[in-house]
């Protein structure tokens, strides 16, 4: 062998799972939630007409920010390294100020109660968006 050894394989993790399966399996749940956040997208529209009649400022700022997560995943979904990493940041805020937003009003009265399946699905967009940015 002399000076030049063999570089050693790339570390795997308890699955036995390398970089490139990694990768694989973060892009697999991104398209997972992409889903998801449609379906949670789709049900908001009545909550977003709700929370207007109360307080249109709110409606605009969850309107916002339900959206930039859909097209900050999308973004995300389409670019390398850093700037992936970045578009799937903004998203996990975006997704975070959603779910505050909600709280807000319900604790307003806005609405009376938000689509029980909605709450499962925006915490696992963003439980799936906390593991893609770590």
């Amino acid at each position: 062998r002399g000076a030049h050894a063999s570089l050693p394989p790339p570390a795997r993790d308890a699955r036995g799972w390398g970089p490139r399966r990694e990768r694989e399996e973060r892009e697999i749940s991104m398209l997972a939630i992409y889903d998801v956040m449609l379906e949670v997208l789709g049900m908001l529209g009545d909550v977003e007409r709700q929370i207007g009649k109360h307080d249109r400022a709110l409606m605009a700022q969850l309107q916002a920010a339900d959206s930039s997560v859909l097209l900050n995943l999308a973004e995300g979904s389409g670019s390398r390294g850093g700037t992936r990493r970045s578009r799937y940041d903004s998203a996990l805020g975006s997704a975070r100020e959603t779910k505050a937003i909600l709280d807000v009003a319900v604790a307003k009265r806005y609405v009376r109660e938000v689509p029980v399946e909605l709450g499962p699905k925006l915490h696992r967009v963003i439980g799936t968006l906390v593991r893609l940015v770590q």
